[in-house]
């Protein structure tokens, strides 16, 4: 395969060559760039050949312009596989807010807002491909901490389903333009003690100057949204945890026992 992209940069070298300093190098070297990136586009090449035919390349007298598309075709791609991450449980994510994002929930601010504020540190722990039930449970946070408490009490699961879809969207335009994290992370640790021992640069990253502190509120009201509605669709019985009822059990008696996944807790509450 190599074999022919090499003959097709010769002949862009023989005809160019002969061009330079004249009027006729931009169309030709056009018509050449076209042609090699053609070639290249029906062959898969392996790191190592596209490391040597790009020199090969690159020696060639392009017009300027053109010399970057052809450097771009050569540059070293991952397979798929290889890029794609592991899908992340962030479920823990309340336990990762500042004192200034809190400041910020705490003003009682506007659905976009909390979202941004929840996503962005999200994102600044390397969550770059959520798992559903992070996305859900993202989701839960937000109506949490910025809807009032008597709407959610009548929320159809449907609508909490609508905002998830824009929880979903959000995550996925923001995170098309941000770079792999310093660490995959699989499962974020369910206290930032227990990221700062188990990756200590994604928590420098995350937090350069304030550090997280404990969760204000009580996270039974997050588990109570998150119990009251599907992943995916809003179809078949929901199970509607009474916000009231929660408020009468501590977090130190039923949360505590079950801090370790808020899905047994919720399934707990269901029965």
């Amino acid at each position: 395969m190599s074999r022919v992209i090499r003959a097709r940069i010769g002949a862009a070298r023989l005809v160019l060559f002969g061009l330079q300093g004249s009027d006729s190098l931009e169309p030709a070297s056009l018509t050449q760039q076209r042609a090699l990136l053609a070639e290249v586009g029906r062959h898969r090449l392996t790191t190592e050949e596209q490391v040597e035919l790009s020199e090969l390349a690159l020696a060639v007298p392009w017009h300027e312009p053109h010399r970057k598309a052809v450097a771009e075709a050569f540059v070293p791609t991952l397979d798929v596989k290889a890029r794609r991450m592991p899908m992340q449980d962030f479920t823990a994510l309340h336990e990762y807010f500042t004192a200034a994002e809190w400041a910020v929930f705490g003003k009682r601010c506007g659905m976009t807002l909390v979202l941004e504020v929840v996503r962005s540190r999200a994102t600044a722990l390397g969550c770059r491909a959520p798992s559903e039930p992070t996305l859900k449970w993202v989701t839960s946070i937000v109506l949490v901490l910025s809807t009032d408490q008597e709407q959610l009490l009548s929320m159809p699961g449907a609508l909490k389903h609508d905002v998830m879809k824009t929880v979903r969207k959000d995550f996925k335009q923001s995170i098309r333009r941000l770079g792999r994290p310093v660490d995959v992370i699989e499962a974020l640790p369910r206290t930032p003690a227990g990221l700062l021992q188990s990756s200590p640069a994604s928590f420098r990253a995350a937090f350069p100057n304030d550090g997280p502190i404990p969760c204000p509120i009580d996270v039974a009201r997050i588990m109570s949204v998150d119990a009251s509605f599907r992943c995916r669709g809003s179809g078949g019985a929901e199970a509607q945890i009474p916000i009231k009822w929660i408020a009468g059990h501590s977090r130190a008696s039923t949360v505590g026992r079950w801090r370790g996944s808020p899905r047994l807790l919720c399934k707990a509450w269901a029965k």
